[in-house]
């Protein structure tokens, strides 16, 4: 689910913005991905400002799967009237990564900036998926947004990243007890919880190809390569990633008054078992 910006800013992200996910957070801001006990990541969310707001999402991947990507990145979008402005700024095993893309309401999305390790050009947008095409960061804003209104956690959304087009299933309804059971929640107070379900199959994945290889992981050079399809593996921990070969479920629990974005948890599933993001500093909610 994340997000954007500039070569020049990529290393620093790494060094600075993925270490804050390690200190402190508010309850309900920061969190662990586990499977299990082993560590597979950390995430943080924050929401600013009021008629233009900005969100963000930061994270990293940890233990056995930082050995299939090694990524720390930061996704932000800023949500003005007539614009909202996506950016994704990564560190994909050393090479520094950066999106923008802005999006407008009856416009294609409009590609502004784009460096990846394993391409220079974005997935272009086209009609007749693009017109209605939302980013990773608006389709979570609704995922959060739909405790307050529970029609919004429904229907099937495309989701562009810049990189790729996606098709996305939204499902709400009460907090089942397997979910319940990964997140350690009380029993007793299951009703203040609201659950959206959000699922993806990997066949509705359309991907840029990629092209091989780069010079300078530091300045993001390359050298020229052809352009080759995206090979999904099917074995070990690349199938815990989120853009992999297997169809993807993902549980968000949402209670109120819970961190800037109401989020009590997420459960991922993958083939090997649940991945559980856990706050760090759970939400006061009766847990």
């Amino acid at each position: 689910m994340l997000v954007l910006l500039s070569p020049s800013l990529g290393k620093t992200f790494a060094n600075v913005k993925a270490a804050n996910a390690d200190k402190d957070l508010p309850a309900g801001s920061g969190f662990t991905l586990r499977w299990n006990k082993l560590k597979l990541g950390k995430m943080a969310f924050s929401v600013e400002g009021t008629e233009s707001q900005t969100w963000q999402i930061s994270g990293k991947t940890l233990g056995p799967l930082k050995l299939v990507k090694n990524y720390a990145g930061v996704a932000t979008q800023i949500f003005q009237k007539q614009q909202a402005t996506y950016r994704l700024e990564g560190n994909n095993s050393g090479f520094a990564e950066h999106r923008e893309i802005i999006f407008r309401h009856d416009e294609l999305p409009v590609i502004t900036s784009f460096n990846e390790k394993e391409t220079q050009t974005g997935l272009i947008p086209e009609m007749p998926w693009a017109l209605s095409a939302a980013s990773p960061m608006s389709l979570f804003k609704r995922i959060t947004e739909s405790l307050q209104q529970n029609s919004l956690c429904s229907d099937t959304h495309t989701i562009y990243d810049g990189k790729r087009r996606y098709e996305v299933l939204l499902e709400g309804g009460g907090l089942g007890e397997k979910t319940r059971r990964s997140l350690d929640l009380s029993k007793a107070a299951a009703s203040r919880y609201f659950l959206c379900t959000a699922s993806m199959k990997a066949a509705s994945i359309e991907e840029v190809a990629r092209s091989d290889v780069f010079d300078d992981p530091r300045s993001g050079s390359r050298a020229n390569a052809e352009p080759k399809p995206e090979k999904k593996s099917r074995s070990g921990w690349s199938r815990a990633w989120l853009f992999g070969a297997d169809d993807r479920t993902m549980d968000f629990v949402l209670t109120a008054d819970c961190g800037p974005v109401n989020l009590a948890g997420f459960v991922l599933s993958t083939p090997f078992g649940p991945v559980v993001g856990r706050a760090a500093q759970p939400c006061q909610t009766g847990q």
